[in-house]
């Protein structure tokens, strides 16, 4: 390293400083006067520069090169195991003071015997604020300057300058937000998208708590965000969200956070049966006298209470309390209650009645029509 003084390695990394060690292929310590590393049982091989680097082979596709063979984007149920997996990742760095600084789908490459997500290229991970400089990026490819690949580092020039575990969790928020949207933010025109619209609203699929976690990872100010990867690990492992709609692009699989209910069916005697709302409101139409049967003994709460629809089932409840003894007003409240009947329309032949001026004992006799 000391003889390529590439121009996007902090010059720190260059610091004269010559030895001899018996490094471990395998960990990477050194072990002076071993042969072998008697943790890994290794043949030890001999270093006498200071500069050299000991990495694990990932045979697996970058995460980049998964999102291009899916159309742009990556399935939610694979994302969210590769966030975890990266947050973990992050977690164990920050929790020993070191910084990334270049989290991009192309630095996480999975391995092709169990689909685990590594985070690559620790090239110039820096212990916290310890070094100057422009510090964030490394390779100049895809947009990448001395501050960062622009798009996934952070904007503010005074964070590049001094990053820390939140630009990680900035890139790590824009690293995933182009995985889960085909949203490149190293395109001026989908970074400016980006920045102006949340996930869920380029894919609807996406949960309503992943969607706030992104945007609180990809938040400008750095204290709104996940302090460090500990909190972000946190925040992944505790999501809770309902079963999210059925998928609109093909190919891409929506991920539950809850398994999804079996059917539950309404049935009526005549054996027409609903499996939610929408199909319970025509039968209350068509079979009046049971359906008022069934809300008046509270059999529509019981059901509706099974099937999520708490707030109805509380109307339904308030229904049948407030209009007892009057079953067809409490059905007609209910059923319009569901959202999927049209109310009544009343029109009047007039829209005011003048009876002009009358003495004390006239009679005046005017018609009204309402027309339904």
């Amino acid at each position: 390293l000391s003889r390529l003084r590439h121009p996007h390695i902090v010059s720190g990394h260059y610091e004269p400083f010559t030895g001899d060690w018996r490094i471990c292929p395998v960990c990477g310590l050194d072990f002076p006067g071993y042969s072998r590393c008697p943790d890994h049982n290794a043949d030890l091989e001999l270093v006498t520069s200071r500069h050299y680097l000991v990495m694990e082979y990932i045979a697996g596709p970058d995460l980049l090169q998964l999102a291009a063979n899916g159309g742009g984007r990556i399935r939610l149920d694979e994302a969210l195991n590769y966030a975890r997996d990266i947050a973990g990742a992050l977690a164990h760095i920050h929790a020993r003071g070191f910084v990334h600084r270049d989290i991009k789908p192309e630095n996480i490459r999975l391995r092709s015997d169990s689909d685990e997500a590594v985070l690559l290229d620790f090239g110039i991970a820096t212990v916290g604020e310890a070094v100057s400089g422009d510090k964030y990026g490394t390779r100049p490819q895809r947009h990448t300057t001395g501050g960062g690949t622009v798009g996934y580092a952070p904007e503010s020039l005074r964070e590049r300058q001094n990053p820390d575990a939140r630009s990680d969790i900035h890139a790590f928020g824009m690293t995933f937000y182009h995985l889960l949207t085909g949203k490149d933010p190293t395109l001026a025109s989908d970074l400016q998208s980006m920045r102006t619209h949340t996930p869920c609203d380029f894919v609807p699929q996406i949960p309503v708590a992943l969607d706030q976690l992104l945007v609180e990872c990809t938040d400008q100010d750095a204290h709104n965000r996940p302090q460090d990867g500990a909190e972000l690990l946190h925040r992944l492992e505790n999501l809770t969200s309902a079963t999210t709609s059925a998928p609109t692009t093909p190919g891409y699989s929506s991920f539950q956070f809850e398994p999804e209910p079996q059917l539950d069916p309404f049935i009526f005697r005549s054996g027409h049966q609903a499996v939610d709302v929408a199909e319970l409101a025509p039968l209350l139409d068509e079979f009046p006298a049971e359906a008022a049967q069934h809300l008046y003994a509270g059999d529509f709460e019981e059901w509706l209470n099974r099937i999520g629809e708490r707030e109805l089932a509380t109307q339904a409840n308030i229904f049948r309390t407030r209009y007892r003894g009057r079953p067809k007003q409490g059905l007609e409240a209910f059923a319009l209650a569901t959202g999927q009947v049209v109310p009544p329309l009343l029109e009047l032949s007039s829209q005011e009645l003048n009876f002009g001026s009358l003495a004390p004992d006239g009679q005046r006799t005017l018609e009204l029509k309402l027309q339904n």
